[in-house]
């Protein structure tokens, strides 16, 4: 129960990250999610933690997936 919390708390944190803009942040929200993954024990053991990743991952994908666009709306293009 402890691992999984504090994987939760590394997520969340990170999600706030990328809402504050903060640079470099989608990453690390990306590597927090795949270590939870990573970390997770056997399905059966930790429903409670699986329901929840599969509950938060879309919503950080797309998280991320904004925060990308918005930040090389401002680039120019590469030709």
């Amino acid at each position: 129960m402890r691992r999984s919390n504090r994987l939760q708390d590394d997520v969340y944190r990170n999600m706030y990250l990328v809402e504050s803009r903060r640079p470099g942040s989608e990453m690390a929200l990306a590597l927090a999610l795949l270590h939870a993954w990573n970390e997770m024990g056997s399905p059966a053991e930790d429903e409670e933690f699986l329901r929840w990743l599969q509950q938060i991952c879309p919503l950080c994908v797309m998280m991320i997936e904004d925060s990308l666009d918005k930040s090389s709306a401002g680039r120019p293009a590469i030709p």
